[in-house]
Order: C-alpha cells, then sequence, then structure tokens
C-alpha cells in the first residue's frame, strides 16, 4: 500500500505517521519531517524516522522507501 507525499511534506510540514495492529494503533508520531533536503542515500537505504510514542508496543524505528507516482 503506497501513500502519497510530497518533499515539503517530509523536509517541514511533517507527517503522521501510525503504527497499528490489525485496527489498534500501537504506536505514533506527529509531523515527523527530516527538516533539511534528503540525500539520495536513501533511496537505496530507505529513509528512516524514530522518536515514536509507544502506547502497546516498542517501536525504535521505521524504515520506508520511496517509489515514483503514477
Amino acid at each position: 500500500m503506497g501513500v502519497s507525499v510530497t518533499t515539503r511534506d517530509l523536509t517541514s510540514a511533517g507527517i503522521d505517521i501510525e503504527i497499528r495492529s490489525r485496527h489498534v494503533v500501537v504506536a505514533s508520531r506527529a509531523r515527523a519531517s527530516y527538516g533539511t533536503s534528503l540525500h539520495r542515500t536513501g533511496l537505496c537505504s530507505g529513509f528512516k524516522f524514530g522518536g515514536f510514542t509507544s502506547l502497546l508496543a516498542d517501536v525504535g524505528q521505521l524504515t520506508f522507501f520511496l517509489e515514483p507516482g503514477p
């Protein structure tokens, strides 16, 4: 499943992330952003977010990959 985001979302505005198990939110992070430009190395190794508020699960890090849109 994919989610559409822009560079502005990832570098300034931020995105809200919820990690769910079935329909229950187990960890979250509000307005996650990089605050600086994204580096090309992330295209190979993935982009990482930490700093989650753990509600029901201990989540240390989330890694995601960017794919071109349609």
